[in-house]
C-alpha cells in the first residue's frame, strides 16, 4: 500500500513523498526526525524563557496617550508622595475638633439650667440671615462691604463731606446724607502714562490718608490759614455789640 508523508529538507524542496514500499524511507525520515527534535528542543527553550519573564499588567504598560490634561490623574505615585501617617493623623484630629465645636455637650454642660436646642428655630434663622445681609450693600452695589469705622476712616469721610470748603474754584455736588455712610470703600486712582509729567503725584509725596495729603499740600494750607484768619476777624467784630448787650443786662438787674 502506498504511503504519503510530508517532509522538508534544506537541500530538497518541500512536497509530498509517494512511496510504493511498506517501510518508510530511511534518509528522508531521519532528516525529518532530526528536524522535529530540534524544533521540540527550541520550543522548550522558548517556553522556559517565557516563564522566566516577569508578568506586566495592563495598567503598568506605557502608552503614548498623555494623561496630564485628564480630570482624573493616573499617576498614583505622585499623588501619594506627600501623604504620610502623620498627615493622616493630623487630618483626623482636625475633623474631631471641628465636630466637637458643634457638639452640645461641653465642659460646662452640667452648670447650664436648660439644654440648648440642637435645631435652630425660624426666628434665629431669620435673624442670622438678616445679619448676613447687613454685612454688604447688596447685588445692586456689587456687594459693597460695611468695614469697621476707625479714626482715620472717620476723618477721611468727614473731609469728603466737607469737600466744598477745600477748593472754592471747583463745584462739588451736595451730599445725599448728612451722617457718615455705613457702606464705603477706598480705592486708588491709577494714572495713565500721559499724566506722568503734568498731573502726577510723586511717590515721596503720597500719603496713606486724605488728611495727611491735605496737610502736606502747600496751597491747601495757605488757603485754610487765610480763611481761618477771616473767620476770627469776623467773630471779633461781632463780639463788641455782644459785650455791650451784656453790660446793659447787668445794669437792669
Amino acid at each position: 500500500m502506498a504511503e504519503i508523508s510530508y517532509w522538508s529538507s534544506s537541500t530538497v524542496e518541500p512536497g509530498f513523498y509517494l512511496s510504493s514500499h511498506t517501510h518508510q524511507p530511511t534518509s528522508v525520515n531521519k532528516a525529518a526526525q532530526g528536524d522535529n527534535c530540534t524544533s521540540r528542543s527550541g520550543n522548550k527553550d522558548e517556553n522556559a524563557e517565557r516563564k522566566e519573564k516577569t508578568i506586566q499588567l495592563s495598567s503598568s504598560l506605557q502608552c503614548n496617550i498623555q494623561s496630564d490634561s485628564c480630570y482624573v490623574t493616573l499617576n498614583w505615585d505622585k499623588n501619594l508622595e506627600g501623604i504620610s501617617h502623620a498627615n493622616i493623623n493630623q487630618a483626623k484630629k482636625d475633623t474631631e475638633e471641628e465636630l466637637m465645636k458643634k457638639s452640645v455637650i461641653t465642659d460646662d454642660f452640667e452648670r447650664k439650667e436648660t439644654i440648648p436646642s440642637y435645631e435652630e428655630g425660624l426666628r434665629q434663622i431669620k435673624k442670622k440671615r438678616r445679619l448676613e445681609r447687613e454685612k454688604t450693600k447688596g447685588k445692586n452695589w456689587f456687594q459693597m462691604p460695611a468695614p469697621e469705622m476707625t479714626e482715620e476712616r472717620k476723618h477721611d469721610l468727614t473731609i469728603l463731606q466737607m469737600r466744598k470748603a477745600l477748593d472754592p474754584k471747583r463745584f462739588y455736588k451736595g451730599n445725599d446724607i448728612k451722617a457718615l455712610p455705613r457702606y464705603f470703600q477706598f480705592g486708588e486712582v491709577v494714572e495713565t502714562p500721559a499724566d506722568f509729567y503734568h498731573a502726577r503725584i510723586p511717590k515721596k509725596q503720597r500719603k496713606s490718608t486724605i488728611v495727611d495729603e491735605l496737610l502736606a499740600d502747600v496751597e491747601t494750607r495757605k488757603y485754610n490759614k487765610r480763611k481761618y484768619t477771616e473767620i476770627q476777624e469776623a467773630k471779633r467784630k461781632n463780639l463788641g455789640p455782644y459785650k455791650h448787650m451784656k453790660r446793659l443786662k447787668k445794669k437792669k438787674h
